[in-house]
């Protein structure tokens, strides 16, 4: 007698082989058959005739760290079949800390009267706390080097000694060693940005020694996208870790050839036999936290000085001088291509551009978006900001590669509750618009392998051996979708809208999502890497 069994769907197994018949059935929260099983008795049965029965999702690229504890429902995820979801990167991470107002800083998503109390310092005492507040899906943790950095150095914008590099050392491999699937860098984020690259091998050798892998936010996306990436190959290669290149396209201002010659540089570095692999995102724009916009030195000291420095007339001149903001919009004074999309003390300019915003306040736009930094007070990290700062067909000739898995880098939100006022640009959509945009509409490659990026290569890179297949002995982390009707209704002013043509969602054998309504079933499990 199974729990569940579900028949007459066109299974697309997560390999990447063509679809086939067949009936699923599931005891325990694992798959137990797959095959003609008409005859069999079930406690549920499911008819899943002329839909796509597939793997639940694996986004291996979120920053979802801070908002599963928020809204464990994870709403945003489960509606478009994420049933997995990897956190902790770009250097961003939820542990370790050395202090609990340090979390702020450090983690993406952050909301400070979100009523969840920050009690741990340990990487395993934050894992211990997702599994206590219980989560709709799977989660498993990188750890980030901004995390380390902050909890050992501060904000200082200088390269570390060597008594706080053995230190970083010492929480990376207390962090591996209490579950983390592997190591993260933002080399672009503060204070990453002043860390150097041996550095970076250092503690990569560290994750090597535990068989983990390194993911990389490269430290510079644009005028020196190719250096970044050889960095990134670099670090790879010396410390003999396998590397997963976080969000590879580089932004508009790269040189015109750069993503064919970072692709070509990955394709070499496989060759001579680096595990080297690539994510991308699936949106033509990017979002980030709004610090990018100031220099490393007006952050050192934490939160309090920086503020101080905003007050100064002086600094603040100081601050505008800088020409290595993350969006170079900012250089250019194109005020009308960076939107707001995140801000707890003005919610209402969420969705609008800077350009509008000046306006409203009648101040020039620097100076207003500097303002709405100060009225955020010492949570102005968790600001966030969003530019077409990506060239699409660039994306497409990143996603149609072999070596790329298709990523979020978003969140996970609910249109209600404390995340309401929350928006994400790639957060509700980004799974609809692989099978919708690129499969279905503009036929980039066969849904097969789009579910191969989106399952079982994610899984396999991130050590997850009994997860993004359906076959037996794998936990039943299933979704059935109606291939034609699968579709991204997100938009930049309507950001929170849910997908269409997703049925069924079971995560661990238990149906989270029905069709029309989360179940507020919390079968997720946290995933440790030992």
């Amino acid at each position: 007698m199974f729990d569940v069994l579900i028949h007459n769907g066109r299974i697309v197994d997560g390999t990447g082989s063509p679809w086939f018949r067949a009936d699923i059935g599931i005891e325990a929260g694992k798959i137990t058959a797959v095959g003609p099983l008409s005859g069999a008795g079930a406690r549920e049965t499911i008819d899943a005739k002329g839909q796509i029965v597939c793997p639940g999702f694996v986004d291996i690229h979120s920053h979802a760290d801070y908002t599963l504890l928020v809204e464990p429902k994870a709403e945003s995820a489960v509606r478009q079949g994420v049933t997995t979801m990897i956190v902790g990167n770009c250097g961003h991470s939820a542990a370790p800390l050395s202090r609990s107002d340090d979390l702020k800083n450090v983690v993406l998503g952050y909301l400070a009267d979100a009523l969840v109390p920050v009690t741990w310092r340990r990487f395993t005492e934050y894992l211990r706390t997702l599994e206590q507040r219980g989560t709709a899906i799977n989660v498993g943790s990188l750890v980030g080097h901004n995390a380390i950095r902050v909890a050992v150095m501060g904000y200082d914008a200088r390269r570390a000694s060597a008594d706080e590099l053995a230190q970083m050392k010492r929480l990376l491999s207390e962090a591996l060693e209490e579950g983390a699937l592997g190591f993260s860098t933002g080399l672009e984020y503060i204070p990453a940005s002043s860390s150097d690259t041996q550095e970076i091998i250092e503690l990569c050798k560290v994750a090597a020694t535990y068989k983990r892998f390194y993911a990389t936010h490269v430290r510079q996306r644009d005028y020196k996208a190719i250096e970044a990436a050889e960095e990134a190959i670099q670090i790879s290669q010396a410390a003999s870790i396998p590397l997963q290149f976080s969000h590879l396209s580089p932004r508009i201002w790269a040189p015109r050839d750069a993503n064919t010659r970072m692709i070509g540089m990955i394709d070499r570095a496989a060759d001579e036999g680096l595990e080297a692999t690539f994510d991308s995102l699936v949106y033509p724009f990017g979002a980030s936290t709004l610090s990018g916009i100031l220099p490393p030195w007006a952050l050192e000291g934490g939160s309090a000085k920086t503020l101080e420095r905003l007050r100064d007339p002086r600094s603040r001149e100081h601050i505008k001088a800088y020409r290595y903001p993350m969006f170079k919009f900012v250089v250019s004074g194109q005020w009308d291509q960076i939107t707001l999309y995140h801000s707890q003390k003005n919610p209402h300019y969420s969705g609008l551009t800077f350009e509008e915003i000046g306006r409203d306040r009648g101040k020039d736009p620097h100076d207003a978006i500097l303002d709405l930094m100060l009225e955020e007070g010492s949570d102005f990290y968790g600001m966030m900001w969003s530019a077409n700062s990506q060239d699409e067909k660039e994306i497409e000739i990143a996603l149609q590669h072999p070596r790329c898995i298709a990523e979020s880098d978003g969140l996970t939100l609910a249109p209600y509750g404390p995340l309401a006022n929350m928006h994400h640009p790639f957060t509700y959509g980004w799974v609809a618009r692989v099978l919708g945009r690129y499969v279905r509409e503009k036929k980039l490659f066969p849904l097969e392998e789009a579910v191969r990026k989106m399952t079982s290569f994610p899984a396999r890179k991130a050590g997850l051996r009994d997860r993004g297949l359906l076959r037996e002995g794998m936990w039943a982390d299933v979704v059935i979708l109606n291939e034609g009707q699968v579709q991204d209704n997100t938009s930049v002013k309507s950001p929170d809208a849910y997908p269409s043509g997703f049925r069924l969602v079971l995560v661990n054998g238990k149906i989270v999502f029905d069709g029309n309504t989360h179940t507020g079933a919390l079968s997720g499990t946290v995933i440790r890497s030992f």
